[in-house]
């Protein structure tokens, strides 16, 4: 969009990231939208919300990205490309996430499709961090903070966040949240932690053999 054109490697490299957190839960986790919306940086979008007393606000922000329940995926090309490292930042996840949250429901929860007796855990758990989130943003501020600040702000951003860290910096969500980890496991039949260590002890024997 707006001039912008996606090489070959491109397009492999996004669909790559979408396919990472349905890996196991199976491709047709992310049927209901057919279209990938791709600007060339961060878009401004007119934000419609009701506050506690019903009054209507609209004001216009500037977005990363946007995932419609029935819609489609709005990403941008500028933090696509930093979506490669080991940061815990993901544009293509954390959508996707959003994706995988509005199959239980008809909005995001924070809270994806899992067995109703895990429910009540899943909850507390989330909440669980999202308060110790917060506890560390009162304490450092938001721009020190080791998780980002996004995660406290609701439970379906919440699930959105941390499923970025899941995958790009599991060494940082594991030991911080590791109740939580281990439903998030459970939820994409996946551990990247495991995965990212049998790779680095798989690397290193492979350079024993070269040397």
């Amino acid at each position: 969009m707006q001039g912008l054109e996606l090489t070959p490697l491109h397009q492999a490299r996004i669909a790559m990231l979408f396919c990472l957190p349905v890996l196991e839960l199976g491709i047709e986790w992310l049927d209901g939208f057919h279209e990938v919306l791709i600007y060339p940086a961060p878009f401004i979008v007119d934000d419609e919300w009701e506050d506690d007393i019903g009054l209507v606000h609209n004001q216009r922000v500037v977005q990363s990205g946007q995932s419609w329940q029935q819609g489609p995926v709005v990403l941008n090309w500028l933090d696509i490309q930093d979506s490669f490292d080991a940061s815990g930042f993901n544009l293509v996840v954390h959508e996707v996430a959003h994706k995988l949250d509005t199959r239980n429901g008809d909005r995001a929860s924070g809270v994806p499709l899992i067995p109703l007796r895990e429910v009540a855990g899943w909850e507390h758990d989330l909440h669980a961090a999202m308060n110790n989130i917060q506890d560390e943003i009162d304490l450092v501020g938001e721009s020190a903070a080791s998780i980002d600040a996004y995660a406290a702000t609701d439970p379906a951003e919440c699930f959105a966040v941390l499923s970025e860290y899941f995958f790009s910096a599991p060494e940082l969500f594991a030991p911080r949240f590791p109740a939580l980890w281990q439903r998030f496991c459970h939820f994409y039949r996946q551990d990247p932690l495991a995965r990212r260590r049998e790779n680095g002890l798989q690397d290193e024997g492979d350079r024993r053999i070269v040397h």
